[in-house]
């Protein structure tokens, strides 16, 4: 859908009036601001303090609400979003709650959202994403998602000698069947590992980042990769779950730690070239890639990070 969350702008203080003074959508949360009301919650949530909401933009960056995104419990996090009217029954909100569990979940925690009886519409979005009544706080019901199983998947710098796991997967045929255009299977014989392991992890002067996918119980499960391809001058994104551990959901969380890692490195803008018949494509697309052209072999994909 193309939706931007970042941080918030002292240029964002018109547009915040503008929406915190529509007195439809304060409806549920608080009477509507003055300017001079909406330029202390900036101030105070948005851009000196702990950053507690985070302004939205869509795809041609234009502002149109923000998010909350802070600590309930030790063991959760609280999520929730207010939208300009002319935005709703977009899906804008689904969105929002699909892309803030998802960074939840992938810190450890599970999720809440607060709203009260009234907000039917909030109701529905919630339980429509997994979550589930479970009381009240004052005057607001309490919705909460538990973790998924695939939310203990983490990533960690391959010590040298775990090498074993990706020529392991290299080697596997179901694992590498989306490489089948370009050959298949690709050795990595221990010969090669130190090589491999200076250019990717110890020299890797910040065109290349790779790390292991590992969960609570199975160990590892996958990697994640991306590099600065200097014929083409962009990053490109790179992402394998070992056969056996596919259909856990693992795919998804695993794009989007690339992308949150690419985005903290500095990395604006992630492509991937995939076979035009590997199933990843609707992966991709479905967390934010953009389709920039195909081939006969390949789609190019592009996000904006």
């Amino acid at each position: 859908m193309g939706l931007r969350v970042r941080r918030f702008e002292e240029k964002d203080l018109l547009p915040l009036y503008e929406l915190l003074s529509d007195e439809e959508v304060m409806r549920y949360i608080e009477p509507p601001f003055t300017l001079e009301q909406t330029k202390g919650f900036l101030e105070k949530t948005g851009l000196f303090g702990s950053p507690l909401i985070y302004a939205v933009d869509d795809e041609d960056g234009v502002f149109v609400g923000y998010v909350i995104y802070h600590d309930y419990e030790s063991d959760s996090k609280e999520i929730g979003w207010v939208l300009k009217r002319d935005v709703w029954g977009k899906g804008y909100a689904e969105s929002l709650t699909n892309q803030l569990v998802d960074k939840a979940e992938s810190e450890g925690k599970s999720v809440i959202i607060e709203c009260v009886p009234e907000q039917n519409v909030t109701k529905h979005i919630a339980e429509k994403a997994g979550f589930s009544y479970i009381g009240r706080r004052g005057e607001c019901e309490v919705f909460k998602r538990k973790m998924n199983d695939c939310s203990r998947i983490s990533i960690t710098v391959p010590k040298y000698e775990e090498l074993w796991f990706r020529q392991k997967m290299m080697a596997d045929p179901d694992t590498m069947s989306y490489n089948h255009a370009w050959g298949g299977t690709i050795p990595f014989p221990e010969e090669d590992w130190k090589a491999w392991y200076d250019f990717w992890i110890i020299r890797n002067e910040n065109k290349r980042y790779y790390r292991y996918l590992k969960d609570g119980t199975s160990g590892f499960v996958g990697e994640i990769a991306y590099h600065y391809d200097v014929d083409r001058c962009i990053y490109v994104a790179d992402v394998i779950v070992y056969g056996p551990c596919r259909g856990k959901g693992y795919g998804k969380q695993a794009l989007n730690l690339l992308c949150r890692a690419a985005k903290e490195n500095g990395v604006n803008i992630l492509y991937d070239d995939i076979a035009i018949d590997n199933p990843a494509v609707s992966l991709f697309l479905k967390n934010g890639f953009k389709e920039q052209y195909r081939t006969d072999e390949i789609i190019m994909l592009k996000k904006e990070l």
